[in-house]
Order: structure tokens, then C-alpha cells, then sequence
């Protein structure tokens, strides 16, 4: 059960704080109809410098990174 209140998650009775103006690699997918493991592996792919191996696909929403992860979406969509 998941309780979303003051940009607190909780999940099994853990607490995360997730700002409201982040997106994660998870939602961008899902809001798509990719799965996330072929989105994360296509991410994962470009390498980019500003992400380090194991850390969560979690950037800023409008930010830089986020609109290369858009990219790579929008790559992915067209080839589909």
C-alpha cells in the first residue's frame, strides 16, 4: 500500500522522500508503455558522464540530464 503525502512515499511502512520535481527512468517508461529494464539498458548504453554505474535513474525534471533521458526515449519510441 502506498501512502503519498508532503512529498513523503511510503511503501511497506519505509518513508522516501521524492521531490515532486524529479522523475526517475521507472515513470518515464511506464507513462510510455516501454518497460523499464529495456529503457534503463538503452540509458545505460549511452554512458553518459553525468551517471555512475548502480546509482537510480533519478534527475531533476527539465533539467539537462532529464531531457537526454527524453532523447533516448524518443529514440527508442521511434524505432519501435
Amino acid at each position: 500500500m502506498i501512502f503519498v503525502a508532503e512529498g513523503i512515499i511510503r511503501t511497506s511502512g519505509r518513508d522516501e522522500v521524492k521531490s515532486h520535481s524529479e522523475v526517475t527512468a521507472v515513470e518515464m517508461a511506464k507513462a510510455e508503455g516501454v518497460d523499464p529494464k529495456t529503457f534503463r539498458a538503452a540509458l545505460r548504453r549511452e554512458d553518459f558522464s553525468w551517471h555512475s554505474l548502480g546509482e537510480k535513474w533519478t534527475v531533476g525534471r527539465d533539467s539537462p540530464e532529464h531531457r537526454d533521458m527524453r532523447a533516448v526515449m524518443d529514440r527508442l519510441l521511434k524505432s519501435a
